[in-house]
């Protein structure tokens, strides 16, 4: 298959329509830095959620920083919306029976 060079003048970290299309399987990832976690927003859905519920939160690389303490309000809160949550390629959820944040 023949692709113009064209299509790959763009420079790096640009796509091009058509070509290349990412569907994120989840609406946020969390990574764990200790007492802080990074919150990074995957989908559109995900960043207006974040924008319109949010408080606060220090932008570090395309996520926000949070303290530790706010991480479980925060998640609950993203859950009950709908939305969902990596974490080391592990989907998290509530646990019925206690309430708990669970990964599996």
């Amino acid at each position: 298959m023949f692709i113009p060079n064209r299509l790959f003048d763009h420079g790096p970290g640009t796509s091009v329509p058509g070509l290349f299309y990412f569907m994120p399987n989840h609406d946020f990832s969390i990574e764990d830095h200790g007492s802080i976690f990074i919150f990074t927003p995957e989908t559109d859905t995900a960043q207006d959620w974040w924008e319109s519920r949010v408080d606060g939160g220090s932008i570090f690389g395309q996520g926000y920083a949070v303290e530790y303490r706010f991480i479980n309000n925060i998640v609950h809160a993203i859950l009950a919306e709908g939305l969902t949550i990596t974490k080391d390629d592990k989907t998290m959820q509530i646990c019925e029976a206690t309430g708990d944040l669970i990964l599996v």
